[in-house]
């Protein structure tokens, strides 16, 4: 009885099952991460957000949502791929200032939005102040550069997510409104005070 062979060949089998199973997992794990993040920026996209925004329940939370101002109006003057270039560029700024234990995502279009772990308006400020300063450095060409709008938020205690996601979105509407180029807070009693930048 060959032994040897025989037992070579097994493992031979074992091996080219365990690369099999290897690489199917490998894509995947490809599949899920491109189903979950944004192609063009590579932060994590609007089902990602959600499927983060709900697992917070009793824990503190901010929520920022940002626009980038007259984006339509770049992409119509200077063309889709200047488009694209300020929305990774602006995808790595937010990456960048992003704090390690907040999420950066991109919702689609011109709209961004971080997740933080927080109830210090102070740092939700500074933060903010960081993005507006960082957007104005990405030029758009030689006479333009980024500004954006901001809403932000504190979620309330017994607030869902869906009524603070709608409370900052009003923000952020107020703060297109109101100019552009600002933070306004989403207060407690659904009012909303701007915070003018520069």
């Amino acid at each position: 009885m060959n032994i040897v062979p025989r037992a070579l060949g097994i493992l031979i089998s074992a091996g080219g099952i365990l690369a099999t199973v290897t690489y199917v997992n490998h894509i995947h794990a490809q599949l899920r991460m491109q189903a979950m993040s944004d192609e063009l920026t590579a932060l994590p996209n609007r089902r990602h957000f959600r499927q983060q925004l709900a697992h917070y329940h009793g824990e503190p939370l901010a929520l920022m949502l940002i626009d980038l101002d007259h984006f339509k109006q770049i992409n119509d003057r200077y063309g889709h791929d200047v488009g694209d270039d300020v929305l990774i560029e602006f995808g790595q700024l937010l990456h960048r200032l992003c704090p390690a234990e907040a999420l950066a995502a991109r919702l689609g279009g011109e709209e961004f939005a971080l997740l933080i772990p927080t109830e210090q308006t102070a740092v939700l400020d500074h933060l903010a102040e960081r993005i507006l300063h960082g957007s104005h450095d990405i030029r758009i060409s030689a006479q333009q550069h980024l500004t954006v709008s901001i809403g932000a938020g504190i979620r309330q205690p017994d607030e869902t997510v869906d009524r603070l996601m709608k409370r900052v979105d009003e923000a952020l509407y107020q703060a297109k409104e109101g100019g552009r180029n600002q933070l306004v807070w989403a207060l407690d009693t659904d009012l909303v005070a701007p915070s003018h930048h520069g």
